[in-house]
């Protein structure tokens, strides 16, 4: 099916790099890209104070303030 789309001119260069690397048409990958969203599931917002935040899937690991300053500091990061 042809459709007309008007997209940005950095979306338009990524869709067109990457539909060059994997050697498909420009459709094709939209086609693609477009099916894989509809098909993802939505987030799991729940509101946190005055923030809305992504709720992490049952039995997931947390990851703990301690946790992320450490890595920051193993791997000087700031």
């Amino acid at each position: 099916m042809r459709v007309t789309a008007e997209i940005d001119e950095v979306s338009y260069q990524h869709v067109r790099q990457r539909a060059r690397l994997e050697k498909i048409s420009m459709g094709a990958l939209l086609g693609e890209l477009v099916r894989q969203s509809l098909q993802a599931q939505p987030l799991n917002l729940v509101k946190s104070g005055r923030f809305e935040v992504i709720a992490a899937a049952p039995g997931a690991a947390r990851v703990t303030t301690e946790a992320i300053q450490q890595a920051i500091d193993s791997e000087g990061l700031l």
